[in-house]
């Protein structure tokens, strides 16, 4: 089985060295890393290019800011269908097994996967935010209407990915640039339904948390009024969740 790792960021010149290197180390190593600067205005793309030519790695260095639904999106479509996405965030580690622990999902007939992380203090998911769904929501697949509960790392079947048109990813006829991983677990839940959903209650990602300089500390404008990122982010969410679910996918 072979991941692709899709691994997007913005001014994560202070991570990504640590970023790259966790991906790079872990145990399984039948993966590819995609590291995609989405026109970052420090030093990414910099040290993004040392990176050109390694084997297991590919660099796209884009000079505009387009968000990561749409950069993603240019990744992901050609891929093979039989392969699984991981997403990571660029200022973000993967911690050491979880790709093996990610493929144990898979090798059980698991057409998607959430996880556990903890922080760059070491904190954890907080016990309130409990990581299973109930079994009506399973069983309605009424997904959006309970807490979001997809966390990182998030990880899907391609072939799932190919069921999303391009416009799912987009709103208002804008290509979404914020929670842009959504709109894109919200659809692999609905299409796999309870018994094709793995579960990863152990940490196997670390997620730096409201970090200084990241994308909540931007500032937004939406018809005239200026919106923190942390506010435009829930104004997206809000508009994701009113979306009708999709069909269970069939085709195993």
């Amino acid at each position: 089985m072979r991941f692709e790792i899709i691994c997007t960021g913005w001014n994560c010149e202070t991570y990504i060295k640590k970023c790259i290197q966790s991906v790079i180390n872990q145990t399984y190593q039948n993966f590819h890393l995609h590291l995609i600067n989405d026109g970052s205005t420090d030093g990414t793309g910099a040290t993004l290019d040392k990176y050109t030519g390694h084997p297991k790695i590919t660099v796209y260095n884009h000079t505009e800011n387009k968000g990561a639904a749409l950069r993603r999106m240019e990744v992901v479509r050609p891929l093979n269908d039989d392969s699984v996405c991981l997403l990571l965030g660029m200022d973000d580690e993967l911690l050491a097994g979880c790709l093996e622990r990610v493929k144990k999902e898979y090798d059980n007939g698991k057409l998607m996967t959430y996880g556990n992380w903890k922080d760059q203090h070491g904190g954890m998911l907080p016990e309130s935010f409990n990581l299973d769904f109930d079994e009506e929501t399973h069983s309605t697949r009424n997904y959006r209407k309970v807490l979001y509960r997809s966390t990182a790392p998030n990880t899907f079947k391609k072939v799932l990915f190919n069921q999303i048109p391009d416009t799912d990813f987009q709103l208002n006829g804008k290509w979404i640039d914020s929670t842009t991983e959504s709109e894109l677990m919200f659809s692999c839940l609905e299409m796999c339904g309870k018994e094709r959903i793995g579960i990863i209650k152990e940490p196997i990602y670390l997620y730096n948390r409201n970090r200084k300089g990241g994308t909540l500390e931007r500032t937004y404008e939406v018809n005239g009024v200026k919106l923190s990122g942390k506010d435009y982010k829930y104004r997206i969410y809000d508009e994701i969740v009113k979306r009708p679910k999709k069909e269970l996918y069939k085709n195993l």
